[in-house]
């Protein structure tokens, strides 16, 4: 009789931890569909957050003074307050074991880092903090959630739906060179009457080889890079390979592979629209890690390798004139040379930054405010450093750095640990994409979408598996 109530006990708590996790499921799924539509709302504590500003400080034009909030926020929000209200939280084992207590150590320093600031009384760098740790709580939640059976999937056909709609945005707005007016999903002005956003030179504007072979005129000097409705070129990059690799794991589930052949070569096409170098090079690697691995699971050459390397020559065949003149892919143009030769600039005042605050840094998000004092008179642009690493050990100094890196390492050998799950492999592709990425960039975790990705794809990578859970 005991041994019934015991088991009829068992079963209720695994009842009621799935239906904790439907909920967790659906706003999870959610918040994946909302990534790329991510408008920036600050306008209505425009005035107050100008106020905060102290009138004797030199703010460059680069940073970002208003305190803003994003429609994903408030998905976070809900998945907190589900949490709050089910018990699921408790401090030991939400924040403190594994690989969740080096993430919450690097949070900490990030916090700490603000308080032993100089800009400690500023209001703005706790924002920006908040801003991390609400993307950083997918992870706590996440890598201890049992997930429902086929979320997996479920979320990489979101995922191949909201690329394929970034391809619909971005294609026509490289071939018209001008947003197509959908701010309201989150769209930048690409061109203004005193604005002209991220491009490079072309002395005959042409977009592609064609214009070449039909004689296209355009009046314009320069090529306009896509950025679809993410806030720049590069995040649309990064993007990008989070719907590539997910549709490479939908690609090997199926077996009607025809439609999504094509879905693969708009991506990659929308990629190259970018003329973002990392993230052409973090695609690519990501891509044969993928096709090697399942290779060697399935002991069998994919035919993924075809689809993606053709689609991959003929977009550098479509564009190789505008890569050309871009650089840092087919050719190592003065464009490219100009860009590397700032960004060394940069990280020289950045390792001086370091050096003058090595253990707390300068505060998170105080880079940009404290720039000047180490240019030695050098005229810079105060810019975020490319670099995510430097850029986190400048702002969160060497215990921050170090406790991210250490988080980072975890994740990385238990998804290597379980790298012959496709969902695994996919995840650990993608993580490994986004930190090859911050080698050369700073988005990966100051960018609202991306920062989302990472913590989405590390909490899939180490989260418990029932069954097919994912």
């Amino acid at each position: 009789m005991l041994e019934k109530v015991v088991e009829l006990d068992r079963i209720t708590n695994v009842r009621n931890w799935f239906r904790r996790g439907s909920v967790i499921t659906r706003l999870t799924l959610l918040l994946v569909f909302l990534i790329p539509f991510q408008q920036r709302f600050y306008k209505f504590l425009q005035t107050f957050s100008a106020s905060l500003v102290n009138p004797i400080w030199q703010v460059p034009a680069y940073f970002e003074i208003h305190l803003d909030t994003f429609i994903s926020d408030f998905v976070l929000i809900a998945l907190i307050g589900f949490s709050i209200k089910k018990g699921m939280i408790q401090w030991r084992s939400f924040f403190w074991e594994r690989e969740r207590k080096y993430l919450s150590l690097f949070l900490f320093f990030a916090l700490a880092s603000i308080v032993n600031s100089p800009f400690a009384a500023y209001p703005l760098p706790y924002w920006r903090w908040m801003h991390l740790a609400l993307p950083a709580f997918l992870f706590f939640l996440l890598s201890r959630t049992n997930l429902e059976e086929g979320t997996f999937k479920k979320l990489a056909q979101i995922v191949l739906f909201i690329s394929l709609i970034e391809c619909a945005v971005a294609i026509p707005q490289y071939f018209i060179q001008h947003s197509l007016g959908l701010k309201g999903l989150g769209e930048p002005t690409l061109i203004a009457t005193h604005y002209v956003g991220s491009n490079f030179p072309m002395a005959d504007g042409s977009v592609w080889i064609f214009d070449k072979f039909f004689h296209g005129l355009r009046d314009k000097t320069f090529v306009l890079r896509a950025s679809g409705t993410l806030p720049h070129p590069n995040v649309l990059g990064g993007f990008m390979i989070f719907g590539l690799l997910m549709t490479y794991y939908i690609y090997g589930l199926s077996k009607k592979r025809g439609l999504l052949a094509i879905a693969i070569l708009l991506q990659m096409f929308c990629l190259f629209i970018t003329y973002s170098r990392s993230a052409l090079y973090a695609a690519g690697f990501a891509t044969l890690v993928w096709i090697v691995f399942t290779s060697w699971r399935e002991k069998k050459f994919h035919s993924l390798f075809w689809v993606a390397g053709g689609s991959f020559l003929l977009c550098v065949g479509l564009l190789y004139p505008q890569l050309f003149q871009r650089g840092g892919v087919v050719s190592y143009s003065a464009v490219a040379q100009s860009s590397d030769a700032l960004r060394l600039t940069i990280q020289d005042v950045g390792l001086a930054m370091f050096r003058a605050h090595p253990f707390l840094g300068i505060g998170f998000n105080n880079h940009m405010l404290a720039f000047q004092t180490y240019t030695q008179g050098q005229a810079l642009p105060a810019t975020y450093i490319h670099n995510v690493y430097l850029q986190l050990g400048v702002e969160v100094g060497l215990f921050g750095l170090l406790t991210f890196l250490a988080f980072c390492l975890f994740v990385f050998v238990k998804g290597w640990k379980n790298r012959q799950q496709p969902e695994v492999l996919t995840c650990l592709c993608i993580f490994i994409a986004i930190l090859l990425i911050g080698l050369v960039d700073f988005y990966p975790l100051y960018v609202q979408q991306i920062r989302l990705i990472f913590f989405l794809v590390a909490g899939l990578l180490v989260a418990p598996k029932i069954s097919k859970t994912i």
